[in-house]
C-alpha cells in the first residue's frame, strides 16, 4: 500500500512540476511580450510628444496587469 501511495506521488509531483514548467514559459513570453510593448510605448510617446506623467501612468497599469496575471 505504502507503495502505492509512493507511485502516486511521484506521478503528481511530475504533473506539478511540468506545470511549473510551462508557467515559466508562459511568464518568459509575457515579459519578452511586456518589453516589446514598452519600447512601442516609449517610440509612441517619442514620436507623439505624450506628457510623461501619461507615460508613468500608462506604465504602472501595465505592470499592474502583468502582476496580476502572474499571480493569477
Amino acid at each position: 500500500m505504502t507503495k502505492l501511495k509512493y507511485e502516486i506521488l511521484e506521478k503528481e509531483l511530475k504533473t506539478v512540476m511540468k506545470e511549473i514548467k510551462e508557467f515559466r514559459k508562459e511568464n518568459e513570453d509575457l515579459i519578452k511580450k511586456n518589453q516589446n510593448l514598452h519600447e512601442k510605448i516609449y517610440d509612441l510617446e517619442n514620436d507623439n510628444g505624450v506628457d510623461d506623467n501619461n507615460y508613468k501612468l500608462l506604465l504602472f497599469t501595465i505592470g499592474l496587469l502583468i502582476v496580476g496575471i502572474i499571480m493569477k
